[in-house]
């Protein structure tokens, strides 16, 4: 059965309108909009489909990708270890201490700098001066010069010249360590009909906020309860992996094709009927996403 989505963007709430703080109801609650969050609704269950407050998420590399959100655990099937130790800082979003972004040798560091991972985000969003910083030193990594111009607010590029443009990496803090995830130019550079857009952008919040850019080939977890993230092994497919913790016991999974310029479908699995057979969805009613609200029916 498909998981349907309400349409709505806003609804009103009192006397003022109020705005869902995620598609899927899968962030932190902003000042106690929802009651229960989508997890705590399916973890109270008497029907027992979850048996932990996190989510994960993965992402295969290319343009007509499959993922899967699973909900109550991690997949240990979609990476390799050893996992790190990731550290959520503040409070109210999934925010990491981002150390440095390196662009082949040359690095820009910044002592204190916070980043939102926002999946629902496409893009990565960055204060002025960090963006102008970051361009700077793309240009100094190019393998051959090539024209990188600002246009209405965003940079462009030739599409032919995309395939010179070089990875970058992002360092974040760790227990014990740092903690690296790699975005090559397939991920922050998006083909329009004329020209190619970089997926960098201005953003007046004070910190980063990092979108679906860094999970095509990395496999991310969410722990509510533990507030941490864990990161830096590979993926089965030999693709770079983060997570953020979380038992496999009991999960639910929402298994999905991504065409970029298709909206996304998902359906909703049972981890425990699955065992070894190939993914059958069960019997669901509509998840509405701005009252994150989800009718299981069985």
């Amino acid at each position: 059965a498909v998981v349907l989505f309400g349409s709505e963007v806003s609804l009103s709430h009192g006397p003022e309108p109020a705005v869902p703080s995620s598609v899927l109801g899968l962030g932190f609650s902003q000042d106690g909009f929802l009651q229960w969050s989508l997890i705590d609704q399916l973890i109270r269950d008497s029907s027992g489909y979850i048996k932990s407050r996190s989510f994960s998420l993965y992402l295969e590399p290319g343009p007509f990708a499959r993922g899967e959100v699973l909900l109550g655990g991690v997949d240990p099937d979609k990476f390799i270890g050893p996992l790190a130790l990731m550290p959520v800082v503040g409070e109210g979003h999934w925010m990491l201490h981002l150390l440095a972004v390196y662009v082949g040798g040359a690095s820009r560091r910044q002592a204190g700098l916070h980043a939102i991972l926002d999946t629902g985000t496409n893009g990565i969003q960055m204060p002025a001066k960090a963006r102008q910083d970051l361009i700077t030193l793309i240009r100094f990594g190019l393998q051959k010069p090539i024209d990188i111009r600002l246009v209405e607010g965003k940079y462009e590029i030739d599409c032919a010249d995309r395939k010179y443009l070089p990875t970058i990496e992002l360092e974040f803090e760790g227990v014990g360590g740092t903690v690296s995830m790699e975005v090559p130019q397939e991920n922050y550079v998006e083909e329009f009909d004329s020209s190619c857009t970089s997926l960098f952008l201005e953003d007046s919040e004070g910190f980063w906020r990092i979108g679906q850019n860094v999970i095509p080939g990395n496999y991310f977890s969410f722990d509510f309860d533990k507030k941490q993230t864990r990161g830096g092994c590979r993926g089965t497919d030999g693709t770079r992996a983060g997570v953020l913790s979380g038992p496999a016991n009991g999960a639910v999974y929402f298994s999905f094709y991504k065409n970029y310029h298709e909206p996304l479908s998902l359906w909703l699995v049972d981890k425990r009927e699955l065992d070894d057979q190939e993914d059958r969805a069960l019997s669901v009613g509509v998840y509405s996403a701005p009252q994150a609200v989800l009718n299981l029916q069985r």
